[in-house]
């Protein structure tokens, strides 16, 4: 069984040897590498031809100018040639039996969509990190519809999904499922699809496999920007009812998970702006009241939340953010 490993390469000269060295030192030899020069100005696209001499399994892609992580893995899906497809970043890095674990794992199991976990680090010290909350095993499509899928809306962070990671880190797709899924965005006008292949073939594979407590994959802790965190979580609820709104579980709560967005907003803002400093929190609540995704959030509806909860989205419809600030302030010192 042939595995394809696409590689999003930008400006990651420090990493990429690493990177690279730990995919053609893999125990399993069946692959090819996909190597996308992002646009890079650093010397990864010099560093990405030499590797193209060394091992024939290596293909380089240059691209003129960087156009996102999504246009990268897709330029690569559409030139994979391997059954099933691993997205990386030049950052990360494969311990040397990984794809001997998932191409054994493919082969027992049967799945089209494999979870592992991974280990992030941030120079000092790794931390593992599970890609998902459920329980070690395979998942048939009836478990996906009636455990899975509605959860997906639930999360309040980063990438937005409690149940289950939705970026590409530690996971395997089928080529055929990648390449569908593409067509599918490309026909909804849905070009930042990061966070959402992985709803998308969830939603449509037979039977998933989550390889707990395999610490395979390392990569890079990434903190979200203030901004970021709320224009992905905003674009991905918007999104994803493209994808998986027709579960009727789903649609009758997409309410609940807009407003979980907006408490976890809020309790970011909390978490990276240092409540002493006023105004810039100020400026951010406003700008979270006077929002579109806000302002057509049903906060009225009953919902499963607390008293605490209640008061802060109150306090922010009717536009009192002095007293909202006070209360934000006293909570944060509790």
């Amino acid at each position: 069984m042939k595995i394809s490993i696409i590689v999003n390469i930008y400006n990651c000269e420090s990493y990429i040897h690493r990177c690279v060295d730990s995919i053609l030192a893999q125990s399993y030899d069946n692959y090819e590498i996909l190597l996308i020069d992002n646009g890079s100005t650093d010397k990864c696209s010099t560093i990405c031809e030499e590797y193209t001499m060394k091992d024939l399994r290596v293909i380089a892609i240059h691209m003129d100018n960087y156009s996102g992580t999504a246009s990268a893995f897709k330029t690569g899906t559409l030139k994979a040639e391997g059954s099933f497809i691993i997205y990386i970043s030049g950052e990360t890095y494969l311990d040397r039996n990984y794809l001997t674990k998932v191409v054994k794992a493919i082969n027992t199991y049967n799945s089209d969509f494999i979870l592992c976990d991974c280990i992030k680090h941030n120079g000092t010290r790794n931390e593992r990190v599970h890609s998902s909350a459920l329980e070690n095993g395979v998942y048939k499509k009836e478990r996906v519809e009636k455990e899975i899928l509605p959860k997906m809306f639930y999360g309040m962070n980063v990438p937005f999904s409690q149940i289950i990671t939705t970026d590409f880190k530690a996971k395997i797709y089928k080529t055929e499922t990648a390449k569908q899924a593409i067509d599918f965005f490309e026909e909804k006008n849905i070009y930042e699809w990061e966070y959402l292949l992985t709803p998308y073939v969830i939603r449509t594979c037979k039977k998933m496999l989550y390889m707990k407590n395999e610490f395979l994959y390392y990569c890079k802790t990434e903190q979200p920007g203030i901004n970021d965190y709320f224009n992905e979580a905003v674009n991905y609820c918007n999104n994803i009812s493209f994808i998986i709104s027709d579960n009727k579980i789903v649609s009758d709560n997409i309410h609940l998970f807009r407003f979980n967005i907006i408490i976890g907003y809020i309790k970011f803002l909390i978490d990276n702006i240092k409540v002493t400093d006023k105004k810039s929190l100020l400026e951010k609540l406003q700008e979270l009241a006077e929002s579109d995704f806000f302002t057509k959030t049903d906060i009225n509806r009953d919902m499963y939340q607390t008293n605490q909860q209640k008061i802060i989205i109150f306090l922010l419809k009717i536009r009192m953010y002095p007293i909202l600030y006070v209360i934000l302030k006293y909570l944060n010192n509790k």
